[in-house]
């Protein structure tokens, strides 16, 4: 009976594969990789912080994209690591929880950010002459500040129906990280309404934050201004924000949209890894260092400090 099994509180990650050559090669790859985006979005935050001519709308919604992606990775990746290294894989369900709503936090205020930008630069190239009575100081700290307070608050519920949970069999979670999903399977718990809310909150997080870029870029598309090198340079730009925005939105769908009997646990950790690893570091080459100001200012301070 499950009544009288005792409660389970502490449960242990499977890692990605069991060959540790596999695990020493891809713990070298995932830290790479992790090192880059960690150092990289640092920089471009402290650099916007520093040089008052970032001080725009573009570049605070850049900084915290920059700030939601090192939470986000900073919040999952070391712990994989940690795993793949170490002989014991184990997580308290308080731990469990706590990286659950950090991920839940920063992942949200990202998908929030980038429908901003991408209204943001419609609003420049579209609408020029109002583009500061759209995009006012105050309405982009507002904006920013309620990307965090979405987020927390869908976070602080997503995460509540974890921890209200009762474990009483097994312990071992088919997953890397911290993932609601992967938890579920092993609570003695009704789990019905917990399975649901996640699908419904992340599907209407999505669709909104999808249908926003879409109708943004799409006007994008078919507009033409000189300033920014005309249709084709516009189209081009918008290219290559997509390429990085349809991997991420693509990537929350198939692992928290769909309904889990569509795939197997193996490709939903295959796809989590390429979210939590990969699209950090997408982010980071696509809209910062691809940006001309910015890569002008690092320069600068480059020179600065080897002439120093």
């Amino acid at each position: 009976m499950k009544g009288n099994q005792s409660r389970v509180t502490e449960f242990v990650l499977l890692v990605l594969t069991d060959d540790p050559e596999v695990q020493t090669a891809l713990s070298v790859v995932f830290l790479m990789i992790y090192s880059f985006s960690l150092l990289g979005n640092l920089t471009v935050t402290t650099l916007m912080k520093i040089n008052s001519q970032l001080h725009k709308p573009k570049y605070l919604f850049l900084s915290h994209l920059s700030l939601s992606d090192t939470g986000f990775s900073y919040s999952v990746t070391p712990k994989m690591l940690v795993n793949l290294l170490a002989e014991k894989k184990t997580i308290s369900l308080p731990a469990y929880a706590a990286q659950l709503f950090t991920g839940a936090t920063f992942g949200g205020s990202e998908c929030f950010l980038l429908a901003v930008m991408a209204y943001d630069r419609y609003a420049v190239i579209c609408k020029p002459l109002i583009y500061m009575a759209i995009m006012s100081e105050k309405k982009c700290v507002g904006l920013v500040v309620l990307s965090y307070l979405t987020s927390i608050t869908n976070a602080l519920m997503y995460t509540n129906w974890v921890v209200c949970l009762r474990f009483c069999g097994p312990n071992e979670i088919n997953y890397f990280c911290c993932d609601s999903s992967a938890l579920l399977k092993l609570s003695c718990s009704d789990t019905h309404l917990a399975k649901i809310f996640p699908s419904i909150s992340s599907g209407a997080m999505v669709t909104i934050r999808t249908v926003i870029i879409v109708i943004s870029y799409l006007y994008l598309c078919h507009s033409e201004h000189p300033h920014y090198g005309g249709k084709i340079q516009i189209r081009l730009t918008c290219s290559s924000h997509l390429l990085t925005i349809m991997p991420y939105f693509g990537t929350v769908i198939f692992i928290y949209v769909s309904p889990s009997s569509n795939y197997s646990m193996d490709q939903n950790k295959v796809v989590s890894v390429f979210h939590v690893v990969v699209i950090p570091m997408l982010n980071l080459l696509i809209y910062s260092l691809r940006n001309k100001e910015i890569m002008d200012t690092l320069r600068r301070m480059v020179a600065k400090g080897s002439l120093s």
